[in-house]
């Protein structure tokens, strides 16, 4: 892990130098001067594990930062960790039953079930089944997620090709 004066350290496997003075003060002015109002509604963090289809055995830790539009549909930014320095590793969409049920077959094919994504930090998993909003609290080992429908486009198949591998 290398550290680059203020700001997060970056994994040492990214590709490329390390940030000159310019882009520093680049970024240190954008962070003063812009609001990046798409990303402060991003008020949740979910954080699961995501289960790969062609390998049930094979899972890794998945962190959502999770913007609300309504009590029925969330947009999520994915990431490889909690930290300053994780990688974006996927987006996805997060919708209730209701919601679904309302889609094509066609449509439907190209969703998949929360139901066997558990998850990890149960103070803000997923849930809308049961006539309670998305992101409230819920106790271990429930199956709240059950109603949710997600999705994602994952990022991991590229960056394998740039040595940027999840953990």
């Amino acid at each position: 892990m290398v550290t680059h004066g203020c700001g997060a350290s970056i994994p040492d496997d990214v590709p490329g130098g390390a940030k000159t003075l310019t882009s520093k003060v680049v970024d240190a002015g954008a962070g003063i001067l812009q609001k990046l109002k798409p990303i402060q509604a991003f008020q949740q963090h979910i954080c699961t594990w995501a289960i790969f289809s062609q390998n049930m055995k094979r899972k890794i830790e998945t962190h959502h930062y999770a913007a609300r539009l309504n009590d029925d549909f969330l947009q999520c930014a994915v990431y490889d960790s909690d930290q300053a320095n994780a990688r974006l590793i996927g987006v996805e969409y997060v919708i209730s039953e209701k919601v679904f049920k309302t889609f094509p077959q066609e449509e439907k094919q190209l969703w998949h079930s929360h139901a066997f994504e558990p998850a990890v930090d149960t103070r803000a998993a997923v849930t809308i089944d049961q006539g309670r909003p998305m992101g409230e609290s819920r106790r271990a080992g429930s199956d709240t997620e059950a109603g949710t429908q997600g999705f994602g486009k994952h990022l991991w198949e590229i960056l394998v090709h740039m040595a940027i591998r999840p953990r």
